[in-house]
């Protein structure tokens, strides 16, 4: 036997109002966050870069500049590997942010009442 809702239709729609709202902000959010990819994989190159510059300066022998924050070439290199991995650790969340936002984008297209 099916059941008919005869008052929760305005409840419903309430209801619907508010997640699409919240939706919303998500969205913003979210689509705020990918759009650091740009800078994230500009600080990965950079640190690349670093990093080689380290190699280069070990290879050569050329001693760490007395002004430096590092005690050592090896705890510099550590630094900044340390430092890619937190990038492609932001790249990753990046990533999961990209199938949410297309989640998100599903929910208000298949949600929002037409006027």
């Amino acid at each position: 036997m099916e059941k008919t809702n005869t008052g929760g239709s305005k409840m419903a729609t309430e209801d619907n109002q508010v997640i699409l709202a919240v939706v919303q902000k998500e969205i913003t959010k979210v689509e705020s966050s990918i759009k650091r990819e740009k800078a994230i994989l500009k600080n990965i190159d950079d640190i690349t870069a670093t990093i080689e510059h380290i190699a280069e300066q070990i290879e050569a022998g050329t001693p760490l500049p007395e002004n430096s924050a590092y005690e050592s070439y090896g705890e510099w290199q550590t630094s900044a590997e340390k430092e890619i991995k937190s990038y492609h650790s932001s790249l990753e969340t990046i990533d999961k942010y990209r199938s949410l936002l297309a989640a998100y984008h599903f929910y208000v297209k298949n949600n929002t009442p037409e006027a």
